[in-house]
């Protein structure tokens, strides 16, 4: 998961802090989602995928 919400943010040029803002939660916390230090909930991976205006599915299946 940490290498395709890596990848997403970086194509859709995304603010990280923005997105943490938007989660809830703190961009310290966030960067352990990217650098796969801890591995997110359903409920953050559901918040990202809103963020990123994707389906849950589509986003946790997403490889490019």
């Amino acid at each position: 998961i940490n290498r395709r919400l890596k990848k997403l943010i970086k194509s859709r040029n995304i603010n990280v802090y923005k997105l943490a803002e938007f989660l809830g939660i703190s961009p310290v916390r966030l960067s352990y989602y990217l650098s796969g230090k801890w591995e997110p909930d359903l409920e953050t991976l559901a918040g990202i995928a809103q963020y990123l205006e994707m389906d849950l599915n589509d986003f946790i299946t997403w490889n490019q």
